[in-house]
């Protein structure tokens, strides 16, 4: 793709988030080719967010971290990619732990409870390879968390891979809510702490933060090395979501209440009014 493509892709993707509307449709020249294309697109969105009012990318979510989504969502043949994905969240859509939301600010919403974190100092990037020990001596606090999703695309809707397209558009995120900060998670044994769901008050799922690749770490560094290799970093500050731990839920309507609750880590919630 050429740079006036990736650009007209990003702005037509940016106008989409800005004014809460699904694209009925995204020019063929637009579609990005392979992933290395769709993060461009993904940078330029971000900064077209930026000088929208939004802020600046304020941390990550990364999304299909186990084989098993991958598969459930087509696999290789179907997403184009094999390995977990990223997107970047921007700062004012990263929320406190108990937050109201509109509804009409999005178009098709969606919930994942997730486990969190924010990084305490920046990932040099002489740093790599980071493994699931190492880059634990740059994470500052835990959190409970929710990823709130949208869908501005009709993602499957188009030709494979799907997952270029998702990737182009920030990996579908539209923000986080992020619960209190749990500083002493050296003392906890992080992959059996349990993570359950609820929507206005029925039980959705959930499950281990072993779930996530053995260790939430592993995760992170799986990003953190990405993140190198594309000549960028984690950066102090940065809040970053390390995969759902429950199925995502988005059969609900305004007034729907959705509760995170995690052994160990607290609770985080969101209202849609």
């Amino acid at each position: 793709m050429q740079q006036a493509e990736i650009d007209r892709a990003a702005s037509l993707l940016a106008e989409a988030r800005t004014k809460n509307r699904q694209l009925a449709s995204f020019p063929p020249e637009c579609i990005p080719p392979d992933e290395a294309t769709a993060y461009l697109i993904q940078d330029a969105l971000l900064d077209k967010l930026a000088q929208s009012g939004l802020g600046p990318s304020a941390g990550y979510k990364v999304g299909l971290v186990s084989a098993d989504m991958r598969r459930s969502m087509g696999g290789m043949a179907k997403l184009g990619v094999d390995s977990p994905v990223y997107g970047g969240i921007v700062e004012t859509c990263i929320l406190p732990t108990r937050s109201t939301v509109e509804f009409a600010r999005f178009i098709r919403p969606y919930v994942e409870g997730e486990f969190a974190v924010r990084m305490a100092r920046t990932v040099p990037l002489d740093a790599a390879p980071l493994s699931q020990a190492s880059i634990a001596a740059f994470v500052g606090d835990y959190f409970a968390a929710l990823e709130l999703v949208d869908w501005r695309l009709k993602y499957f809707d188009y030709p494979p891979p799907l997952a270029t397209l998702m990737l182009a558009d920030g990996s579908s995120n539209w923000g986080a809510v992020v619960g209190a900060p749990v500083k002493d998670w050296r003392s906890l044994d992080i992959p059996s702490l349990t993570g359950r769901m609820r929507v206005n008050g029925q039980d959705v799922g959930g499950g281990k933060a072993g779930d996530l690749q053995g260790h939430p770490f592993e995760v992170l560094a799986w990003l953190a090395n990405r993140l190198i290799a594309l000549r960028r970093t984690l950066r102090a500050g940065d809040i970053v979501l390390l995969g759902a731990v429950t199925p995502s839920y988005g059969t609900f309507e305004r007034g729907a209440e959705v509760i995170m609750s995690w052994d160990g880590l607290g609770e985080v919630s969101v209202r849609f009014d």
